[in-house]
């Protein structure tokens, strides 16, 4: 398994780095880290006046950022060390976004704080984040702080039955250090008003026997649907020899996703970046960008091979 560990060394990309050598470090694992020097470039209108001046500037600070990009790089090597983890090295020039972008289809699995070092104060994902998990091809990792050392972690895989959703039970179970963590499997029933743009009173009834049947009928389908998917993931994960509790919640699912991961405290969201469009499923690719976004911890997002 090929893993790229992207960082411009800052504190968000050492904790990414940090937490995949952990979550990922597998008898077959290779680590490559990559910093990304930016490109010169003159603000419009302030171009030199002359070729030769202005290439003695972008030779001068091609020479500055990428001796600052091989610092970057022996550091992260050297906090990998301590951790027993071996990493090659590799310097780029280019946008961040499209050099992690375009190398990504190179590795099994990707890497990315979620911010950089100039939008670190800012919740959310940074753009280079939010760009690698929107255009990256495979598995994008969003490492944030893991618990301590010893402590069992906790992984939250979201299911909808897409073949994007059981590629990343596939991803989770074949690149993962899974076997002692505790897996919860969520498939959360999309009911009316997710669709509707409506808030869940609206479809409040005061008893179950005022709910038309109409009404009951298209919610004990997604009831059933949603039993299917999480019945089907255990089994997936049953043949890879792991346990999984399973759960199944009732409205929006990104809302539901970040909900059960903040209330159970997990280290680890996995979720599929496609997924079935139709009446009754919000496009599980949008639900992941929303999920990486706004989760407290770890989010590993898979896209389906095409």
């Amino acid at each position: 398994m090929k893993v790229l560990l992207a960082t411009d060394g800052s504190d968000q990309a050492t904790t990414a780095f940090r937490t995949a050598s952990r979550l990922l470090r597998r008898e077959d694992s290779e680590f490559d880290l990559l910093c990304v020097a930016p490109e010169f470039y003159f603000p419009k209108g302030k171009a030199g006046k002359t070729a030769k001046k202005t290439s003695r500037m972008v030779e001068a600070y091609d020479h500055r950022i990428q001796a600052e990009a091989r610092q970057h790089l022996t550091h992260a090597q050297a906090i990998l060390a301590t951790l027993g983890v071996e990493a090659g090295t590799r310097v780029e020039v280019g946008s961040p976004a499209r050099v992690i972008t375009r190398l990504s289809a190179e590795y099994d699995i990707t890497v990315v704080g979620a911010h950089d070092q100039y939008t670190r104060s800012k919740p959310g994902l940074g753009p280079v984040a939010s760009r690698v998990v929107a255009a990256a091809a495979g598995a994008v990792l969003i490492g944030r702080e893991l618990s301590e050392e010893g402590r069992q972690w906790r992984i939250l895989a979201a299911v909808d039955g897409s073949l994007a959703s059981q590629r990343a039970l596939e991803v989770m179970s074949s690149s993962l250090q899974v076997g002692e963590a505790e897996i919860t499997l969520l498939s959360v029933a999309e009911t009316p008003w997710v669709h509707l743009g409506l808030d869940r009173e609206w479809f409040d009834y005061p008893t179950d026997l005022d709910v038309p049947p109409s009404v009951r009928a298209f919610k004990d389908e997604l009831q059933r649907e949603a039993d299917v998917v999480v019945e089907h993931a255990r089994l997936l994960l049953e043949r890879e020899g792991l346990a999984a509790t399973l759960m199944i919640a009732e409205g929006d699912p990104a809302l539901e996703i970040l909900s059960e991961a903040e209330r159970g405290e997990y280290d680890l969201i996995v979720i599929g970046a496609t997924g079935e469009d139709d009446l009754k499923h919000d496009l599980l690719g949008s639900v992941s960008t929303k999920v990486a976004q706004a989760a407290l911890c770890s989010t590993l997002v898979v896209k389906a091979i095409e």
